[in-house]
Parts: C-alpha cells; sequence; structure tokens
C-alpha cells in the first residue's frame, strides 16, 4: 500500500482509506503503535470512532496471501478535535504575512510579507479578485496585521513602523514606535478588552501593548519557558467581552519551526492546543487569525505558512476539550449563591485571569462581563431565566464559544 489517506470529522471520528494494488490475506491498523483493528481480505477502509481531542499517528499493515509477515506500513497523521483540518489555499499574493478577519464584511484579509499588498478571502477560504496597496513605499519585514473594531487596520513591522489604514488602504495615523535597541517585533492582534494591540518583542519574549496613540506598555505576561522566543506569537482569540485570551504559536527550542498552538488567559495556559505539523505544512508560520462566526457555524483559526505560500484553515471548536464544569459557580462550592455572584465582580474589576472562564458565564452567551453577576442575581432572587446547562452538576459546555475551562474542582 503506497499510501493512506486519514481524514477527521466534526464527531471525532477518522476515517482511514488506501487502495489495494494486491490481494491481501489480512490488513492490520494501528494508532499510536497499538494494533486497534485486523481487517480481512478486500477492505480498504477503517472507521475508528469518538476519539479524544489529539494528534494521532496511524499505520495500514497489510500482509500478502500466504504470508506471515506484513509488508512495510503505510502511515499518517492527523488533528481530531481543537485544531483539526479544515481546508487550505494558495495564498493570492506573494509570501503572506499577517492575518486577520474582518467580522463586519465576513472576509479574511491576508498581507504580504512586504507589506506592500493585503489580499481578501472568504471566510471559506475562497479567494477573491480584491486586494488593497500597503502604507510602505518599499518592502518592509511585516510583523502583523490587525483589525480593530472599528475596522481599522493596522500594518506592523518586525522594527516597529506601526501604521493605520482604512479597508481601502489609505493612511490614517503612523506611530514610529520606541522600542529598546535589538528589539524584533512578532504578531499583531487588537485586544477589545485592552483596548490595543498586542505584540511580542521576541529579543526579550515579552508581550507589548500598543496603545491608540502608539505609546507602549509591557503586558505582565512572558512567553512560556520553554517556548522559542524566536517563532510566532498571535493573539486570535481576544474576544469582545471577556477576559484576555489569546493564542500562542510556538516552536520547542530544538525544532527550528513553529509546531504547536496553545491557548492563555491571560499569563496562563489552559490547557488547550494543538499540534500544528500534521495539518500544516509549513514551519514559518507568519500569520494567525480566528473568527468565532466560522463557515461551518462554529470558531475557526487560519494559520498563514509564508514558507510553503498557504491559508490553512483549522477547527476552533473547544467542544469536548478542557474540563468539566458548573455554570455560575463562580466560587466552586457545589452551590449558587451570592458569594458567586461577588466572584464574578472581583473577578471582572480586579482584572483576575480564572481558569475556567466558561463556569463564569452565567448567562451562556459565550462571553465573561457585568451582564454575568447581573443575570445570576436575577435569577437568585427574582426568579429569573434559569442557568443553562450544565446547571446544578458537572458537564461540558454544550454552547460553542471561546471560552475555556482549564480546572474546576470537583469535576
Amino acid at each position: 500500500i503506497a499510501s493512506v489517506d486519514c481524514t477527521a470529522d466534526g464527531s471525532n471520528n477518522v476515517t482511514l482509506s488506501w487502495n489495494n494494488p494486491l490481494s491481501y490475506d489480512q490488513i492490520e491498523i494501528f494508532r499510536d503503535g497499538t494494533l486497534i483493528s485486523t481487517i480481512g481480505p478486500g477492505g480498504d477502509t477503517f472507521l475508528d470512532e469518538d476519539l479524544d481531542p489529539g494528534t494521532y499517528s496511524y499505520e495500514v499493515i497489510p500482509f500478502p496471501a500466504g504470508s506471515t509477515v506484513g509488508l512495510p506500513a503505510a502511515t499518517c497523521e492527523l488533528v481530531v478535535g481543537f485544531g483539526r483540518l479544515l481546508g487550505e489555499v494558495a495564498h493570492n499574493g506573494t509570501s503572506p504575512g499577517g492575518a486577520d478577519v474582518i467580522e463586519s464584511t465576513n472576509q479574511l484579509i491576508v498581507a504580504d510579507s512586504s507589506g506592500l499588498t493585503a489580499w481578501f478571502y472568504q471566510k471559506d477560504l475562497t479567494p477573491l479578485s480584491t486586494s488593497i496597496p500597503g502604507p510602505y513605499s518599499s518592502a518592509q519585514s511585516l510583523a502583523g496585521i490587525a483589525v480593530d473594531v472599528d475596522d481599522n487596520l493596522a500594518w506592523l513591522t518586525e522594527s516597529g513602523d506601526l501604521r493605520i489604514t482604512d479597508l481601502s488602504g489609505t493612511e490614517t495615523a503612523a506611530f514610529a514606535l520606541a522600542l529598546d535597541p535589538g528589539a524584533v517585533l512578532s504578531g499583531l492582534t487588537w485586544s477589545p478588552q485592552m483596548e490595543g494591540w498586542l505584540t511580542v518583542n521576541l529579543a526579550e519574549g515579552l508581550i507589548l501593548k500598543i496603545n491608540t496613540d502608539g505609546s507602549l506598555e509591557e503586558v505582565p505576561a512572558a512567553l512560556p519557558t520553554g517556548m522559542s522566543a524566536a517563532t510566532f506569537f498571535g493573539g486570535i482569540a481576544s474576544r469582545a467581552g471577556s477576559t484576555n485570551v489569546y493564542d500562542l504559536a510556538f516552536g520547542a527550542l530544538n525544532s527550528g519551526g513553529v509546531t504547536r498552538l496553545d491557548r492563555f488567559v491571560g499569563n496562563t495556559p489552559v490547557g488547550l492546543g494543538f499540534d500544528l505539523t500534521p495539518s500544516v505544512n509549513s514551519g514559518d508560520i507568519h500569520g494567525l487569525a480566528a473568527t468565532p462566526n466560522g463557515p461551518f457555524n462554529f470558531p475557526v483559526t487560519y494559520v498563514v505558512g509564508r514558507d510553503s505560500g498557504t491559508i490553512t484553515m483549522l477547527s476552533g471548536d473547544l467542544s469536548g476539550t478542557g474540563s468539566d464544569f458548573v455554570r455560575g459557580d463562580a466560587v466552586p462550592d457545589g452551590s449558587l449563591n451570592l458569594l458567586d455572584a461577588t466572584e464574578m465582580l472581583l473577578e471582572l474589576f480586579q482584572l483576575q485571569d480564572s481558569v475556567c472562564t466558561d463556569s463564569l458565564d452565567a448567562n451562556d452567551d459565550g462571553a465573561f462581563n457585568i451582564a454575568d453577576p447581573l443575570f445570576l442575581l436575577d435569577y437568585l432572587f427574582s426568579g429569573g431565566t434559569p442557568i443553562s446547562d450544565p446547571s446544578g452538576v458537572c458537564g461540558e459546555d454544550p454552547t460553542v464559544d471561546n471560552l475555556t475551562c482549564q480546572e474546576f474542582p470537583g469535576c
């Protein structure tokens, strides 16, 4: 068997398929080195059902008629669940750079890494015959682009040349960032919670906030220990109304390329992430973007590979990932009361980062904000709308959103 195709669906099932050039007595199927099935003569497909989210390797080993020794294995590797491959397309321009989603027009915008042009796509990666000029008069090394809530498009170079344009490419503002000597910037995202842009100074491994007047602040969330600073940062999940949630793509110090994406709340990894290497044929990730409203009615992540010249769409659906929790139980003591509403207010106004923002989403709208403690108080003392599942007992969130739960005591 020359090759085997493996695909994952939205129910965490994997289908293997292959062509049989010879007649075989049997075919053995291995997952991560463990034999999971033996198929009789003529079999050319296999369904592996109801897997946990994660990365899996498969081997298909055929045994010719009358032989007790299998032929060399045909192999494949893929991500199941959060991060599974949904599609890819070649970039319209040259050497793609930063990317972001324009929610007002339901489009993806991807810039050339030179910063001279940006190209538009539908959310399903269908290329559009439209582009806009960049704000620079000569080729740059682009760190990233980001669209804010008012559809202002920020362009940032690795050396700190920040330009703001509208969505037609007309420049409206420019800033020379006051960076430390030797600073190299990578990635750009708009954070609604912080009302500014986030990027990373690779030279120092620090996340920086860029204010709308061009001034800088260090964000107290350093790159995780053991991650390579010389890779890429992307704040792709900073959602309006929730805490400061972002995704970070990185490579291990000895990997030589970007290999993984993990989700963080503030400076804390929430234990949710996925490997990039099985799905993204690139070690030079140079753009990340995300939308909670993907083309298949669940969140998706876009990964831009500069060396491969491709844009890959991956599932951002968190269903079945993370810890179970009890909705509204902010003080995880097994009951809903005034203490929970008080804790929610403390989380909001003291800017604490919860390891289970899902549990704080009392009204189940996919965000954590002032409406949640008010909703809980209305339910507790005025007979308001009941709390949505999981309510009263531990369970997973049946609603697809961008909130996460790393850990919930008692579940």
